[in-house]
Parts: C-alpha cells; sequence; structure tokens
C-alpha cells in the first residue's frame, strides 16, 4: 500500500487529473470496451477522496457507487478539449509536411536523407503551414476537391 499525502488544492488537481486521463484512455473506445484497470483505479481514488471529505465533488447512487459531478467532469472535458484544439494544428502540419515531403522526394531519398537533414526539411515546411493556419485558419484547406465525385451527394 502507498500513502500520499495531499491538500485540499492538491487532491482537487488529483481529482482533475485522474478524469482526463480516465477521458484519454477511454473516450475512443466503446462504452463497454473501457480500460478495467483504469476505471478500477479512478473508482478507487474517488472513493478515497469521497471519504476524505470531498463529497461535493461526486454523486452517490442508489448501490453506493460514486461517480464525479457532472460539473466537475465538464471541466475536466473543457481541460481536453483545449488541448485537442490546440494538438490539431500541431498535427494537421505536421501530417501536411510529411506528405509534402514524399511528394517533394523519392522513397530511396527520403530513406538515404539523414535525420538532421530530414527534420529540417520538415521543420521549414511545417513553419509554412503553421504561418497560414495562423492567418487563415482552414479557409484556404481544399481535400480532394479536383477528385471526381468526392463528397459529394449520392
Amino acid at each position: 500500500m502507498i500513502t500520499i499525502t495531499l491538500d485540499k488544492q492538491q487532491s482537487r488537481v488529483l481529482l482533475d487529473m485522474i478524469h482526463v486521463a480516465e477521458w484519454v484512455y477511454n473516450a475512443h473506445k466503446p462504452y463497454d470496451e473501457g480500460n478495467k484497470e483504469v476505471e478500477q483505479c479512478v473508482g478507487h481514488i474517488n472513493r478515497q477522496l469521497y471519504d476524505q471529505g470531498f463529497k461535493s465533488d461526486f454523486d452517490l447512487d442508489h448501490n453506493n457507487e460514486i461517480s464525479i459531478r457532472q460539473e466537475r467532469l465538464d471541466e475536466c472535458i473543457d481541460i481536453v478539449n483545449e488541448y485537442t484544439k490546440d494538438r490539431f494544428w500541431d498535427h494537421l502540419a505536421e501530417y501536411l509536411a510529411e506528405r509534402d515531403l514524399r511528394e517533394q522526394f523519392s522513397e530511396t531519398e527520403l530513406r538515404n536523407m539523414d535525420n538532421e537533414t530530414l527534420f529540417d526539411h520538415q521543420l521549414k515546411i511545417q513553419d509554412r503551414y503553421f504561418e497560414e493556419f495562423e492567418t487563415h485558419g482552414i479557409d484556404n484547406l481544399i481535400i480532394g476537391s479536383s477528385l471526381p465525385g468526392f463528397l459529394k451527394d449520392s
């Protein structure tokens, strides 16, 4: 058994952290396929915090099961959404730069390129995308518009 001593503020931060982590572990999976070990750990920490006086952060159902109050969960989801929105631009620029590198260089050239040179090329391309996204968002992004029937109603 491990004992960790936290003050009230640290306990609230821990509560947010574990629910953000649970969301990251399970949100992309069907409801009944969540990571059971994570769910058990979160349930255990919820119970400990509830028993230590954080009752206002939780709901208790008729089976004596504890769950985080929806308002608190919404705050955790806001944290995840803020992170996701921020990372979206990084991922998009990275994926587009990788695509552009594959179009600019042959597979052999890319394979023979040292990591520093490859990274330098990729960063230059990503920087151009970052500037574009900062100025125009996705307004100038066109996906497959030249493909016949692409995303047209059937």
